[in-house]
């Protein structure tokens, strides 16, 4: 348990705008054990303002990914002022497994665990560990795809991975059009709903099936 001293709460909206003020005024410093990032929105934008623009390295990071994407999909949510944002209203969300590790192991992170929708990633000059870093596709079969147990987030989530890998037959080019299809869908109901609102820009491409 830390002491009182040690800790700055800070209940502010964090952006890739706001965050090297809110990182500065919360005196973390340099030397950051521990990151942990999971809000449902542009997750890996945020990522990337703390180690790209703050410059921060944690030994440590943790994100939520948006396992509806399994792997190799690369998915991301980037930033804009004034987007519109919500996993729990049915809008585009978050970063998957394949994109954080892709986008951490160009900045020398690997993937240690994945804890059903939470991903552990540690940096390599850090790696403690006799075996080595884990693929995204092995780690997303292991400890979500196939995993034995109860979760509340699993069951919709896992429905949407399986249909999507079991649809796309071992195709990288169906299994990016069928994945498209939801974040497209909800792009034209949000607009619907509100008009004249800023989508949330995504991004969605394909890597190789580890057994490729």
């Amino acid at each position: 348990e830390l002491p009182p001293e040690r800790v700055v709460a800070l209940a502010e909206f964090a952006t890739p705008e706001t965050v090297d003020d809110q990182l500065r005024r919360a005196q973390l410093g340099r030397e950051l054990t521990v990151l942990k990032i999971d809000i449902d929105a542009f997750d890996c934008s945020l990522l990337s303002a703390v180690l790209d623009v703050v410059q921060l390295r944690p030994a440590v990071i943790v994100m939520e990914a948006n396992v509806k994407f399994p792997p190799p999909l690369q998915w991301n949510v980037g930033f804009v002022p004034g987007m519109a944002l919500g996993s729990r209203i049915g809008r585009p969300w978050g970063c998957s497994l394949a994109y954080q590790a892709a986008f951490l192991g160009e900045r020398q992170y690997s993937l240690l665990h994945l804890d059903i929708l939470d991903a552990v990633f540690v940096r390599d000059d850090l790696w403690p560990f006799p075996w080595r870093p884990l693929h995204p596709q092995e780690a997303f079969e292991a400890h979500f795809l196939h995993f034995v147990g109860d979760s509340n987030f699993r069951p919709p989530m896992w429905d949407r991975a399986h249909s999507l890998l079991a649809g796309a037959k071992g195709s990288r080019s169906r299994l990016l059009e069928l994945a498209r299809r939801e974040p497209l869908i909800q792009d034209k109901s949000t607009l619907r709903g509100v008009p004249g609102i800023s989508l949330a820009p995504w991004n969605l491409t394909v890597g190789a099936y580890l057994d490729a």
